[in-house]
Parts: structure tokens; C-alpha cells; sequence
């Protein structure tokens, strides 16, 4: 390795492309880290023009230790800093065990032209909500666009798993963001990780 002209922070050592020796340089992936969020005490939080060409599917990956028991963790998509709210339509399925374990069960939520975000779950102050959110091709803008959720939680009294889908109908507009928010306008704790998978 004598004679390699050493890289810059951060770059790798690997084989050069004609395979007839190394070189340092950067390591491409097709699952990419775009954005991060850690804060506390604040009532939503926006990823912003992180959408592009260069990616198909988008997924968020986090968690939200709410304020107060029993409280909602929620999601909009964004076009040009304004929130989508209206003809939302959502469905889940969600699997609920009582902490004194005297009563399990499956339930389905249906919800249709609510003007309101897609519901992740419910929290409590001592135990964050553990959630993913994908969506494919959010910024394209002939489709209506859905979006894939699965979540973890407990709130007052129960342990909750919640999956589903949420869609915000009759809009074709390209998204430009996403919001996690609290629908009760309570201050959470935020640690949300925004990826793109490339083309």
C-alpha cells in the first residue's frame, strides 16, 4: 500500500475500478441516510424538499415519547410547507393486550374524508412509540400516493401493535414533506430517521 495517496475524512480503502490495485474513496449505497431529527418539547416536526429523482421509496424509521397519556402520534404528508389534511382515508389492523392480562383482541380501524393526519398510535409519558412510515414515489405527481405504516406502543392500560395504510385521496399534487405531529397540540420528544432507497 506504499505510494497510495491517502484519501480525505471519511473515505474507505478499496479496489480501483480496473481491479489492478487500491485506492481510497467513498462507498456508495443504495439505502441513504437523508435526514435526522432529535428534539424535545416541541409539538411537530417536518422533513422538507428532501424528495428528488434519485429515489423511488422513502421510508422514516423513529420514535415519539408524547407529554400525556393516551395521546395521538400522527402524520401528513406536505406540499410547499403546507400540510395535507383533508379527504384522508386510512385503514389498520391492530393487536391490543390489557397490562393486567385480562383481555386481548384484534380490532380494524376504518376511517374515510377525514380531515386529519394518518394515526400511528397512542403513547404514554414512560414508553415512546416505535413506528416506520414508507411511501413510494411521494413526489410524483399523476398519482394519488399511499403510504405503508407499522407501530409499536403502549398507552394508559394497553400494549398495542398497529399497522395500516393511509392515503390522502382526491390529490395528485407533488409532495414535497412530511409531518409527525401531535393532533392534541402537546409537546413531544422526537427521533425520527429519514432513508431513500436510490433507482
Amino acid at each position: 500500500l506504499d505510494g497510495i495517496p491517502i484519501g480525505t475524512a471519511g473515505q474507505f480503502l478499496k479496489v480501483n475500478s480496473g481491479a489492478t490495485g487500491y485506492e481510497f474513496g467513498t462507498i456508495s449505497s443504495d439505502y441513504v441516510k437523508l435526514a435526522s431529527v432529535d428534539t424535545t418539547n416541541v409539538s411537530e416536526v417536518n422533513f422538507d424538499n428532501y424528495f428528488s429523482a434519485d429515489y423511488h421509496h422513502y421510508e422514516w424509521v423513529g420514535s415519539c415519547l408524547v407529554s400525556t397519556n393516551d395521546y395521538r402520534v400522527d402524520f401528513n404528508p406536505r406540499v410547499s410547507g403546507s400540510n395535507i389534511l383533508a379527504n384522508c382515508y386510512q385503514g389498520a389492523n391492530y393487536g391490543y393486550e390489557q397490562t393486567n392480562n385480562s383481555n386481548a383482541n384484534m380490532s380494524f380501524d376504518g376511517r374515510h374524508n377525514q380531515t386529519e393526519g394518518g394515526r400511528l398510535s397512542w403513547g404514554r409519558t414512560d414508553v415512546p412509540v416505535v413506528f416506520k412510515v414508507q411511501s413510494y414515489e411521494p413526489q410524483n405527481s399523476s398519482n394519488y400516493k399511499m403510504f405503508m405504516f407499522d407501530a409499536a406502543s403502549m398507552d394508559a392500560n394497553y400494549v398495542y401493535r398497529r399497522a395500516g395504510t393511509a392515503s390522502w385521496r382526491n390529490n395528485t399534487n407533488a409532495y414535497t414533506g412530511m409531518r409527525f405531529f401531535s393532533p392534541n397540540g402537546a409537546n413531544f420528544t422526537w427521533k425520527i430517521t429519514m432513508f431513500g432507497f436510490r433507482k
